[in-house]
């Protein structure tokens, strides 16, 4: 997740959404955990592809890690 803060900030960002996506789907290739598909399903969420992002926090991120963040999600449901 070295690159966490740069995809929350290029999502919330009109001009970076794309960039935002490229860089967490980056992380999950390098270190496919819960929180990096969480970036990633979150990316998704902010360029208008809500139902690829729910996908993937049903596959990659629910019941898939303990950290009590992952699970309270009101960006996506």
């Amino acid at each position: 997740m070295y690159h966490k803060y740069d995809v929350l900030l290029y999502a919330d960002n009109k001009d970076l959404k794309s960039k935002a996506l490229n860089i967490a789907a980056q992380e999950v290739r390098e270190r496919p955990t819960a929180q990096s598909y969480d970036l990633l399903a979150w990316s998704y969420f902010k360029n208008g592809q809500i139902k690829r992002a729910l996908e993937i926090t049903e596959k990659f991120v629910l019941n898939k890690t303990y950290e009590p963040k992952r699970y309270y999600m009101p960006h996506i449901f």
